[in-house]
Formats: C-alpha cells, structure tokens, sequence
C-alpha cells in the first residue's frame, strides 16, 4: 500500500474549525444579503409581486428607498403643481376682470354716443325755437357778428 492509496482522516478539532469557518461564511453572507436587502438594491417596485394596488394603498411604496431618496424632487413637483393651478387661476380671474370692463367701456361708449346725439338733437336753432314760441323770447332779428381784438404788443397780455 502507497501513501497516496492511504486515507487520512483529519483530526476532530480541524474539522470543527471547518464547519465553525463555514458556519461564520454562511453568516456573513447572510449579513451581506441583509444589508443589501436594507440598502434597497433588492428592493425593486417594478415587479409585478413587489408593486401592486394593496402594496400602493398600504403605503409601502412611500417606505421604499426610491422614496426615501427622491422625497426632496416629489415635494419640488408638488410646489410646483401647486404655484402652476393658483397662476392659471389668478390669470384667468384676470381674463374674467378684463372682459367685464371691455363690456362695460362698451356699454358706456354707447351711453355717450347716445347722449351726445341727443343734446346735438335738443341743441339745434329749429328744436330750440320751437321750445321758445310759448314763451316770449323770440330770436334775434339781426344777423350775428364777431368782435375783433387788437392785437397787444408781446409783453402785455
């Protein structure tokens, strides 16, 4: 029989220090998988099992790491949101504002189109005159004429 035929069987303390060795690598890589799990790189809520309307309405999603890391960029697009609705809403109260007072400048043109043609109406020699015969002004008999000013010399007024 030859050395290489030989069995050797290795003594009970190096065996136990095997097993304890691959026990303590089990271990650290299940510390590995924890941490990794926990970091969220497993954690992925594309999948259909992670991702579902229970999950969303649970509020797991918002404890996910994506959350956690992107919670400043969601509270941005919130603010944003919520500057863009009351904008629109004070430009269109504006819009609102203008188009009342463009029918009212409208209106009130009208208004004083109408009044003006009014007194031109009421204004004229013959409406005047017919006014006049009950009373006992009469018009004037000679015809009107304009008073001419000298002029004054540039320092006087």
């Amino acid at each position: 029989m030859s050395i290489k035929d030989k069995k050797i069987t290795p003594p009970a303390e190096l065996n136990k220090t095997m097993e304890e060795l691959a026990e303590k690598k089990q271990l650290e890589s299940d510390v590995i998988k924890a941490r990794k799990k926990a970091d969220g790189l497993y954690e992925d809520f594309t999948n259909n099992e992670d991702l579902s309307l229970a999950t969303i309405l649970a509020g797991d999603a918002l404890a996910g790491t994506w959350m956690k890391k992107n919670w400043l960029y969601l509270l941005f697009l919130v603010v944003l949101i919520i500057v863009y609705t009351s904008n629109r809403y004070a430009c269109q109260q504006e819009q609102i504002e203008t188009k009342r007072l463009n029918d009212e400048l409208i209106d009130i043109r009208y208004k004083v189109l109408t009044t003006s043609s009014e007194l031109r109406k009421h204004s004229r020699a013959s409406i005047i005159e017919q006014h006049l015969k009950d009373s006992t002004l009469r018009p004037g008999l000679t015809p009107n004429f304009k008073i001419i000013r000298d002029e004054l010399p540039q320092g006087q007024n």
